[in-house]
Parts: structure tokens; sequence; C-alpha cells
């Protein structure tokens, strides 16, 4: 038999014992199948499907003697009985010819052997090497495995949880439900406003930031007597007699203006005036960035006042409906 006839008629056998595959015959293959020497459920080469089949699943193997029971293909990698394979040396003259009851004789594959198999009816295509039982079995593994999130990811998770709705709680009792409640005890005509105040990232506590948006209660008139009344019930800081290091004015996420907690104090003193409080604000009031809301200037007097003018209709104007 020459090399070609030899390719056409050859299969790739998962035997126990061979590494990691059997290049059998496909006559012995046949015969030894229908002797019962080789189990249906062996493992073979299928080029049409480019995987691992079972031997009653190849419809060019089944005699009509046995025909294939309707049962599950196994999972890749799954053990097949031994059969009793004689390995012979891996050179072999030409074709022998096998007695009927003699058992599968099969070329021994080298570990190191680095060609892929001859591309044939029962080899898988040149560009791909059939895959092993038990490298699929492993691969299957292996992806079960990458889907299992360790157990010490899960407990930083939860503990992550655990502190975000701590500080949440933190920042309602201490600082928003503080503010809402005095409002309220007041008994001031803000006390419906819709405002939220939280620590400053939401663990500072030196720092608040009080997130005000615009409503119809709130009108450029009023704005002073506003901001007097949440500053007069801003609490101190929580567990804590003194009063905040700095307060945050926004009307979004963002803090847009900041001031000292100290000059927040006096501004809730009852006894200013509107001009009162608006000196105070002018004077303490920082832009984000670091910028003063009224900076210093070499501009004239008119000029002063004109910015002066300009910097304070933008600051009420993000608290006030236009």
């Amino acid at each position: 038999m020459d090399n070609s006839s030899k390719k056409e008629t050859m299969m790739f056998v998962a035997l126990p014992g061979t590494d990691p595959y059997a290049e059998v015959p496909k006559k012995q293959v046949k015969d030894q199948l229908d002797k019962g020497l080789l189990k249906q459920s062996a493992l073979i080469w299928s080029q049409k499907h480019n995987s691992w089949k079972q031997a009653r699943h190849i419809t060019q193997l089944i005699a009509s003697k046995l025909q294939p029971r309707p049962a599950q293909a196994p999972l890749a990698g799954t053990a097949q009985p031994r059969v009793n394979v004689q390995p012979v040396a891996a050179a072999q003259p030409k074709a022998q010819t096998v007695k009927p009851a003699a058992p599968i004789k099969v070329a021994s594959v080298p570990k190191n052997a680095g060609a892929k198999p001859a591309a044939s009816h029962a080899a898988p295509a040149a560009a791909a090497k059939p895959a092993t039982p038990a490298a699929s079995h492993d691969l299957h593994l292996e992806g079960e495995g990458a889907h299992r999130t360790p157990m010490w990811l899960k407990a930083v998770c939860a503990a992550l949880v655990v502190i975000i709705l701590g500080l949440m709680a933190l920042n309602w009792y201490y600082v928003d439900h503080a503010i809402k409640a005095n409002l309220a005890e007041d008994n001031t005509p803000f006390k419906e406003v819709p405002l939220y105040a939280h620590l400053g990232g939401f663990f500072q506590a030196s720092n608040l930031i009080i997130h005000l948006r615009p409503t119809d209660t709130v009108t450029r008139e009023n704005f002073l007597q506003y901001l007097s009344a949440i500053a007069n019930a801003t609490p101190d800081r929580p567990m804590s007699t003194r009063a905040f290091d700095v307060v945050s004015l926004s009307s979004g996420w963002s803090a847009d203006y900041h001031m000292s907690g100290r000059n927040w104090r006096r501004l809730a003193k009852p006894d200013l005036s509107d001009d009162d409080r608006r000196a105070i604000l002018l004077e303490s009031v920082y832009i984000a960035g670091g910028e003063k809301l009224i900076p210093r200037s070499n501009l004239d007097a008119s000029g002063q006042l004109a910015l002066e003018t300009k910097r304070w209709n933008d600051f009420v104007s993000t608290f006030v409906k236009k």
C-alpha cells in the first residue's frame, strides 16, 4: 500500500495507553467494532464535525448488525475501557494483513512529534490539530472556573456595600435630616423647600455640602433670608459641638461656592439686615477653583461696582429661578 492509500484509510482513535491518540486503518476499526473488541463508545476524530465523536455516531463505521443506540455523547475526556492494543515499531513496512480475531495494532505517536496529522477522510483538516479528549476536558473545567467569583472578592464587595450604607445613614441622620428638622422646628417659610445636605466626600466631617434647587418659593427678594434660615438650621459637626470648617453651596452635584463655617454661622444671626448678609457673602464666598466672589482689581470705583454687581447676580441666579 502506497503512502496516499494509507492516508485515505487511516483514522485517529483515542485509546487508553496511547499518547495522545492512535492512527489505525479504518478497516481494522470496523472489524474490531463488529467483533466487540472495540467499544461503540470509543472516541474517534470526526473531520465532518471537527471534534471527537463516539464510534456509534460515525455513520461509516456502523455495521448493519450494530445499530447505534440513542444515547447522548459523553463529555470530552470520558475514560474509555482499555482495549487490548499492542504498539508496534514506528517505522513499518508495507501494510500487513490483519487476522480477523487479532487485536488492533497501532503505530505509536512520538510525544515530540510537532507535525500536524495529514489531511484525510478520517483525520482533521491540515489547519487544525485534533484536540485530545483530556485537553478538551481541561478547557471545559477552565472555562467553568473562569466564571467563579473568588470568596475574598465577594467579601470585599459586601464590606464596601456595608460601608456605603453606613455613610449614607450617617449623612442622613446627622446632616440632611437635622437641617430639615431644624427648619421645620423654626417654622420658617422655607421649611418645605427641597434641599439635600451631606458631609464633604460623604465622610469628611469638617466639610459640609448643601444642594439647593431653584424653586418658586425662593426669589431674589427673599434669597438672603433663605440662606440665613438654612445657616440657622445647620447643625454642628456629627458627634461634636464644633462648626464645620467649610460650607459649600451647590445647585447640582458639584460644589459651586464655598465659605468658612465661621462666616456661615455669622449669616445666621437674626439681628442682621439684608445689606449685612450681602456684605458677609461678598467678602467670604469663594468660587470653585479658589477665586474670591469679588476679587481685588485695579478697576476704578464704577468698574469695581459693575464687577461686583455682575458676580452677585451670577451667584443669586445659581439658586433662584430666572
